[in-house]
């Protein structure tokens, strides 16, 4: 014959759950790197979208204290040097042509 537990002592004891902070890094500096390195690839049309995404994500790392400071400002500076890269070709590209 089963014997009668009564049912405050068939539950389980409390276990505390542990929350850990996510400490990510911001989506929009890992864009911006992302982009800006395929802007050098790309005919630079991928450094501009690279520098708004880097701007952005520089202004909400300030605001909320994420990570990802440094890849928003490499992305910015390889979106800019990309950019002024890809402008310089195409004007020796143009005056070459011209000259012609």
């Amino acid at each position: 014959m089963p014997v009668w537990i009564p049912p405050h002592e068939r539950q389980y004891p409390f276990v505390p759950v542990r929350h850990y902070p996510q400490d990510g890094v911001n989506s929009m500096a890992l864009s911006s790197i992302i982009l800006a390195l395929s802007g050098l690839l790309a005919t630079g049309l991928a450094s501009l979208p690279a520098i708004v995404c880097g701007h952005i994500a520089r202004r909400k790392i300030k605001k909320t204290g994420e990570r990802g400071s440094g890849l928003a400002m490499a992305g910015l500076i390889v979106g800019y040097l990309g950019l002024m890269g890809w402008a310089l070709f195409l004007a020796t590209f143009s005056l070459l042509m011209y000259n012609m």
